[in-house]
């Protein structure tokens, strides 16, 4: 899929070629016969990655989606208090911002959040995350 207005294309030559690899590693069977992706399943069962969807990611949905790619704090914010706070995590977490109401947005988000743990997760030793 070329598309000369993506900024991502100097980075990705062929984003099919790439939906399709990631898809033949972790779900075969969607490429053979078309059916829904799992991706909640892949993310948690195969990617060993946990998924947060309670918590706002910013005061005017501009945030839909983040990943956390080790243990550590990540800002979601609060409306009580009207700003931003830390969110512990203790491994590899997706955070789906919890104003997402459709599942297919929610399950799109997931999906684009676990591409990016499937691209760069190699910024990681094994050692701190033995599952890559």
């Amino acid at each position: 899929m070329q598309n000369d207005k993506n900024p991502f294309m100097p980075f990705v030559e062929d984003f099919e070629a790439e939906a399709e690899a990631f898809l033949r590693k972790y779900c075969k069977k969607v490429l053979d016969s078309p059916q829904a992706t799992p991706i909640r399943e892949i993310a948690q069962k195969q990617m060993n990655l946990d998924i947060v969807d309670t918590e706002d990611l910013s005061p005017d949905d501009s945030i839909q989606g983040a990943i956390a790619f080790t243990a550590g704090i990540i800002e979601v914010y609060d409306w009580s208090s009207e700003e931003y706070i830390g969110y512990e995590v203790k491994q590899p977490t997706v955070f789906l911002d919890s104003a997402i109401l459709n599942p297919g947005r929610k399950n799109n988000t997931l999906a684009h959040e676990c591409y990016h743990w499937y691209k760069h997760r190699f910024w990681l030793s094994p050692l701190t995350n033995p599952k890559i």
